[in-house]
């Protein structure tokens, strides 16, 4: 029954669009200066659909694949044509799955595949499963692997705090200062100059996390203007262009601009859902993200491109 509740939502999905990033010449279509542009109006009511079972979303920059973690640890791909469900690699305890810019590799953060230490490592593997190597150096508590725009390099926590260095783990350095026995940062994505750092910044004491950016060559380390002063640490996106900050609070989806007076825009699932982590697609037509509890959670797919919008 489920396998044809996917095909049925796939066949729906890419009638409208959704999978698909829209090009002219190859290039993605330009936004304008507009950085809601391709979402729908404020307040828009939308309906979000289930679509497997896992955590912790991310899609694909073709829009055609959704990574995510399955509650056994493992890392799945979900393909929205074909409504299936691939596991790509085994790991103890994976989170944090994320795509690099040609949608070829995934890195993640994960235990040893022969072990079950809590230790974690930043692990990369190929879009089909095959290839599946730790990065060198990552080790023993590192998390939340950001690719660089260029896919040559990844940003992660290292300890308490962000680390910069090339897919291989050398040529590493800490792009940030140490600042107390309890303080964590975690990368959220690049801005869309490609040469600072959006990141997470709190005490792993509490839930409040303020919103931060670095330069590659760690100059300017300054706290982040936004709508959205306190968040937690793994709540916020960050668009693929890095011009949108997004977040799922309860049954609402919020969108904000950069900057002190950054305008937000809001649309909201049905009361039956809760929204937590999300990954917003690249041509911003739909997003998916996870609904559950400590005893199991799904992801949803809700559409977001207005009619006649695409």
């Amino acid at each position: 029954m489920r396998s044809l509740v996917f095909t049925g939502l796939a066949a729906v999905l890419v009638a409208a669009g959704i999978g698909r990033v829209q090009e002219v010449g190859g290039v993605p279509t330009s936004r304008g200066g507009d950085a809601f542009a391709g979402l729908p109006p404020d307040s828009t009511r939308c309906r979000a659909v289930e679509i497997c079972e896992g955590m912790e979303p991310s899609i694909s920059p073709d829009g055609r694949l959704v990574a995510f973690i399955g509650w056994g640890g493992d890392v799945r791909v979900y393909d929205i044509a074909a409504g299936t469900v691939q596991h790509l690699c085994k790991n103890w305890n994976s989170h944090a799955v994320a795509w690099n810019a040609s949608g070829s590799q995934l890195a993640f953060q994960g235990g040893d595949t022969a072990s079950t230490s809590q230790d974690w490592w930043i692990w990369l593997v190929n879009r089909d499963g095959s290839g599946l190597h730790r990065i060198s150096g990552s080790g023993p508590d590192a998390r939340h692997p950001v690719w660089s725009p260029d896919g040559k390099a990844l940003a992660w926590t290292k300890g308490r705090r962000l680390w910069l260095a090339d897919t291989a783990g050398t040529a590493g350095r800490f792009l940030t200062r140490a600042r107390g026995p309890y303080h964590l940062e975690f990368a959220r994505g690049w801005m869309p100059d490609s040469t600072r750092l959006l990141y997470v910044s709190g005490s792993e004491m509490g839930e409040e996390y303020r919103l931060r950016t670095v330069g590659r060559d760690s100059s300017d380390d300054v706290a982040h203007a936004s709508p959205l002063p306190v968040v937690t640490r793994s709540e916020i996106g960050l668009s693929m262009d890095g011009s949108l900050l997004y977040r799922g609070a309860r049954t609402e989806i919020e969108f904000a601009e950069h900057g002190p007076n950054g305008r937000m825009r809001r649309c909201f699932v049905q009361d039956s859902v809760c929204v937590w982590t999300m990954s917003l697609a690249r041509d911003r037509s739909f997003a998916v993200f996870e609904c559950g509890d400590e005893e199991g959670s799904s992801l949803y797919m809700v559409r977001l491109a207005a009619k006649g919008q695409r």
